[in-house]
């Protein structure tokens, strides 16, 4: 709204209320215009303000989504870079499985030509096309040809090496065999002597235990035998020597005990004050030997009456039961200043030859020698 307020004035320099009214009305006027503008402008930028932390919000979110979109797009390149080499690998593998195809056909192709015969190999070289693989099958045929060859070679060396080793063990089975019959004829020769010194044994046995029961019987003739010795015989007829060496040798008489008898026949003859010792005797041979010692040493009754007659000592029996020392004196006199202990295994039967020791040089005394020097000294030195 304007308002007019007319002035009429003849002076410039003259200003009165209206004017003055005026002025303030259109200054009021602007001021409130302008208050008007600013209000509105102040509003604006509120608004501004608030579109403007708007705008920043989805800045950061929309930077947020650039940073992980970037990560994504970065993850990406990297995986597009390993799917490349998986793929060039992969390319890579199937081209070396090509090729080892290739080589498997081959490898059949030289198998099936090795086997086969002439005649399948030519027809199989002539379907094949390939130089290739014709010049690798004859490479290959070659090879084998000459690997063949050196076996071939091997062979015939190791066949001729085991003839010349069969020869020798041929030679030595020979000589082994000769070596085996002669042992088998020296073997039976050894055998035949062995049964003729076994028979001859046999008859020298039964002539010594024949002599010896006569020796027996001629030196105690007067003595009652035991009734195991005159048993008689239903059978007359069986009176040979064998069976009369047999029945005195399974005798238990103490005159006839031949068997496993370890009591030699001289000792019969010994001297009482030197008798052997009854130990480990069989009753056969200690009763053998307690009637030879009474038998010798039997005096008649008219010597025991005389007034020279001395008084033979009490003889006390000594028994390794009774006696533990009688261990000790467990010997035998052989009559020419020795002893030993009684052998209580079986002994050799000895004949009754005499039993007078031979004189060896051993036994000859030194003398001096009548054709040399006799001079004493020199041969007491020499002694």
């Amino acid at each position: 709204m304007f308002r007019f307020y007319p002035t009429i004035s003849n002076e410039a320099t003259s200003e009165d209320a209206a004017t003055l009214q005026s002025r303030l009305d259109d200054a009021q006027l602007q001021l409130r215009q302008q208050k008007a503008s600013c209000k509105e402008h102040e509003e604006k930028i509120t608004a501004t303000e608030a579109e403007i932390k708007k705008n920043l919000a989805l800045l950061k979110a929309c930077e947020k989504k650039l940073e992980s979109r970037d990560t994504a797009i970065s993850a990406l390149k990297e995986q597009l870079q390993y799917v490349k080499i998986q793929n060039n690998e992969t390319n890579r593998l199937r081209e070396e499985n090509e090729a080892l195809k290739k080589n498997l056909q081959t490898l059949n192709g030289l198998q099936k030509v090795l086997n086969a015969t002439s005649d399948e190999v030519e027809k199989m070289l002539e379907s094949y096309s390939d130089i290739r693989m014709v010049a690798t099958f004859a490479t290959a045929l070659k090879r084998a040809l000459c690997e063949s060859e050196d076996k071939k070679n091997e062979s015939r060396d190791q066949i001729q090496l085991l003839k010349q080793q069969i020869s020798t063990e041929k030679r030595h089975v020979s000589e082994i065999q000769s070596k085996l019959l002669l042992t088998e004829e020296i073997l039976k020769v050894t055998k035949r002597k062995y049964f003729t010194l076994k028979h001859k044994r046999k008859a020298d046995k039964l002539d010594s235990s024949e002599s010896v029961y006569l020796a027996v019987k001629q030196m105690k003739p007067d003595l009652d035998l035991n009734e195991a010795v005159l048993v008689p015989d239903s059978d007359t007829s069986n009176t040979s020597i064998n069976t009369m060496v047999n029945r005195i040798e399974n005798s238990e008489s103490p005159y006839l005990s031949l068997k496993q008898s370890s009591l030699a026949l001289t000792a019969l003859q010994r001297h009482p004050t030197h008798p052997l010792p009854d130990r480990n005797l069989k009753p056969s041979e200690l009763a053998l030997f307690n009637s030879a010692r009474n038998a010798v040493s039997k005096k008649p009754e008219i010597q025991k009456t005389s007034i020279f007659h001395q008084k033979e000592p009490i003889k006390i029996q000594l028994s390794s039961e009774n006696d533990p020392n009688m261990s000790l004196l467990n010997i035998s006199y052989d009559g020419l200043g020795g002893h030993s202990k009684h052998d209580t295994f079986p002994s050799p039967r000895q004949s009754l030859k005499s039993f007078i020791p031979k004189l060896s040089a051993k036994h000859k005394l030194k003398r001096p020698n009548p054709i040399g020097s006799r001079d004493i000294s020199k041969m007491l030195k020499k002694s």
